[in-house]
C-alpha cells in the first residue's frame, strides 16, 4: 500500500482496536512515504506513551514541533513527558 492517507486511516483504525503492532507497521510505512506526516508522528508518539517509553515518544513529539509549531496539545504532552522523566528544565 502506497497511499499515505489510507495508511493513516488504517493505523488509526488498528490503534483504536488495540492492534498496536499493525498500527505501528502502517505508521512506519506512512513515514517512509511521507516523512512530514503529522498524524503518523502523533500516532507513533502515542504508541510509545502507551508503552511508557517516554523518551521515544518525545523524539516523535519534537518532530511534531518542527511540523506544527502551533500545536499546543503536542507541546503540553511533550512537557508532561519531560516532567514524568524528571527533566524539569526541558519541560519549560
Amino acid at each position: 500500500m502506497n497511499d499515505p492517507q489510507t495508511l493513516v486511516k488504517l493505523s488509526s483504525l488498528a490503534l483504536s482496536r488495540g492492534f498496536t503492532d499493525i498500527g505501528e507497521k502502517a505508521i512506519d510505512r506512512n513515514l517512509a512515504l511521507d516523512n512530514r506526516s503529522f498524524y503518523a508522528y502523533s500516532f507513533k508518539a502515542q504508541i510509545f506513551e502507551f508503552r511508557n517509553d517516554l523518551a521515544s515518544a518525545n523524539t516523535n513529539r519534537i518532530k511534531l514541533l518542527e511540523i506544527a509549531p502551533w500545536n499546543t496539545s503536542n507541546m503540553l504532552q511533550l512537557a508532561t513527558n519531560y516532567l514524568k522523566l524528571g527533566e524539569k528544565e526541558k519541560a519549560v
